[in-house]
């Protein structure tokens, strides 16, 4: 395959976007074997639904003639954004689909980009102001998006990087993002969460000590301390028309604004960037940073990484 976007001139701002917003891209006719995972899932869930077989095989008709359609449908054909986008594809390019291991889980990129980069001291313990534009906390997708990166329940037996399927958070498998040897569950991380008043927004300090993941350049033994901060609002991100840009701009602008301006939102980053929580475990002695209250948001996770 050629390397993405090398017709094109190389990777920009455009093109990195459009890699991470393809969200529909798995009912884009253009990648069929995506295309046919896809609707077997919602075809699978048809069958093994308790219902009389008169109304299944009617059900299994009308998704599978929505399913043609759509296939043909050239509408849906650039829901997966072409490697070399704008140029069109050939023999030798693939697809984008969804953003999913990018925009939603960069951790895991982030830290492994800082491992293999020149000069890099896993001796260093990493802190990552980790932003959860979260519209609600809650089990299953919520929580397990951020209990994935530790050995945990769903993860079982499956070697770091391995594919991992869990079909209610992607209709296709995904590399496994465990980068942590600790174990964390649904129940553990909750009782680390903890509310700011007067807000929907919750924290919660995660600790963890890498282990090999080849799937994203992980190497094991550096230790890593994560302030998650969750914003528990409904973010939109399908905003497709200046209809809806003047109508969500003062909303969106206001929420964003309550946020970056909480005084104890920015108390809590400081102590964490500082080491100043109740139970610090290292020397802080010499680190004497101050975050501004400026925080950035996006589909789903933002984060800054921070080596001491």
């Amino acid at each position: 395959l050629r390397e993405p976007f090398t017709a094109s001139g190389g990777t920009g701002v455009i093109q990195a976007a459009s890699t991470g917003s393809a969200l529909m891209g798995g009912h884009s006719g253009l990648v069929p074997s995506v295309f046919s995972q896809t609707f077997s899932i919602s075809r699978y869930s048809v069958e093994a639904a308790n219902s009389k077989a008169a109304i299944r095989n009617a059900k299994l008709a009308k998704l599978d003639s929505i399913a043609e359609k759509i296939y043909d449908l050239p509408l849906f054909f650039n829901m997966a954004v072409c490697s070399q986008w704008p140029e069109p594809c050939g023999t030798s390019d693939s697809y984008f689909l969804d953003g999913l291991a990018t925009d939603a889980m960069s951790l895991w990129l982030s830290i492994g980009k800082y491992q293999v980069s020149p000069g890099a001291d896993l001796s260093k313990k990493i802190k990552v102001l980790l932003t959860n534009t979260n519209k609600k906390w809650e089990t299953g997708y919520y929580i397990d998006q951020v209990t994935m990166h530790f050995n945990t329940s769903f993860n079982k037996g499956i070697e770091p990087g391995a594919f991992l399927w869990l079909p209610y958070y992607n209709k296709q498998p995904i590399h496994s993002p465990q980068i942590f040897e600790e174990y964390m569950d649904e129940d553990e991380i909750n009782q680390l969460i903890k509310p700011i008043p007067g807000t929907n927004m919750t924290t919660a300090i995660l600790k963890g000590t890498t282990l090999d993941n080849p799937a994203f350049s992980i190497k094991a033994g550096q230790s890593v301390e994560i302030l998650l901060m969750n914003v528990n609002v409904n973010i939109e991100s399908l905003i497709a028309s200046p209809e809806l840009i003047d109508e969500l701009m003062d909303p969106m602008t206001n929420m964003a604004t309550s946020i970056a301006a909480n005084q104890e939102l920015l108390t809590r980053v400081n102590e964490f960037i500082n080491g100043t929580e109740k139970e610090p475990e290292h020397d802080t002695s010499e680190v004497t940073k101050l975050v501004p209250m400026s925080l950035i948001f996006a589909v789903s996770f933002v984060l800054n990484l921070i080596v001491f």
